[in-house]
């Protein structure tokens, strides 16, 4: 028989099992960076303890993302169903257009790691420079054929014009924030590469409570509904640039702390 939403649940649970699975196996035997079950039990808490060290940091920062989006629907609910949808249809676009930042995320933690180890710092400054670019321009272009396909793709998702309308609106609005947004995702991970990841919690934490609620408060005073869209567009873009003046202090901070470590003796030399 059809399950319908459970389905739906389901198919996620299962998706999800089979990619922790696969994860596990790829980390463990191809690997080898997983401690084995067998190992000493003071060698596994010993793993545990270095891994969280990032790790619990990295999953607060992560945990704040939907608890913003969780925020916002609360306050948006008062405008009623029809403003409801159109935002959770905002929340369903928007994951598809950051999927390059995502990207360039996922390659700046390692890449930040490797080199504030090594002490590359004209690397790092380099990237730096590489990530901001790319985050401006491709984020401007990234808006503005956003903005302009907004409407037809909408209709994909409903064709109530009320319900469009307002996920036009957030494209429209929230789009130009986009680019922002990708530079304080490629920061937060830079930061966890580097094994600092309490910036990256300093940041998305204050994105929602220092600079988001205040804004929204104040936004809707001003512009009423539209106010909550023009909130998340300023947060990002102040983020954005605290995101970038920090990752350019921490660099200079490593690069005055950096000791060399001397190289390991080489077996039977």
């Amino acid at each position: 028989p059809r399950l319908g939403v459970a389905g739906a649940a389901l198919a996620t649970v299962v998706a999800t099992g089979v990619m922790l699975v696969f994860t596990l196996w790829h980390l463990g035997r191809r690997l080898g960076v997983l401690a084995s079950p067998l190992a000493p039990l003071k060698t596994i808490v010993g793993s545990w303890h270095h891994m969280l060290q990032i790790g619990i940091p990295a999953m607060a920062t992560n945990a704040i993302v939907p608890l913003s989006s969780a925020i916002v629907v609360s306050l948006i609910a008062a405008y009623g169903v029809n403003a409801v949808a159109g935002y959770g249809i905002a929340m369903r676009i928007e994951p598809m257009a950051l999927v390059p930042f995502y990207a360039l995320s996922a390659v700046s933690s390692p890449f930040f790691g490797q080199n504030i180890g090594g002490g590359h710092f004209d690397r790092l400054r380099e990237a730096r420079r590489i990530v901001t670019r790319f985050c401006a321009v491709f984020g401007l272009l990234l808006a503005a054929a956003a903005s302009l396909a907004a409407p037809f793709i909408t209709r994909w998702y409903t064709e109530d014009a009320a319900i469009a309308e307002i996920t036009t609106g957030y494209i429209w609005l929230v789009a130009w924030s986009w680019g922002a947004y990708g530079l304080v995702m490629s920061v937060n991970a830079s930061f966890n590469g580097s094994g600092r990841p309490l910036p990256a919690v300093a940041l998305s934490t204050a994105r929602v409570i220092g600079v988001l609620l205040p804004l929204i408060i104040i936004g809707r005073w001003l512009l009423g509904f539209w106010g909550i869209f023009a909130a998340i567009l300023v947060s990002n873009a102040l983020l954005g640039v605290v995101a970038w003046w920090w990752l350019g202090r921490h660099i200079r901070d490593a690069e005055a702390n950096f000791v060399p470590k001397s190289p390991e003796p080489i077996p039977g030399s």
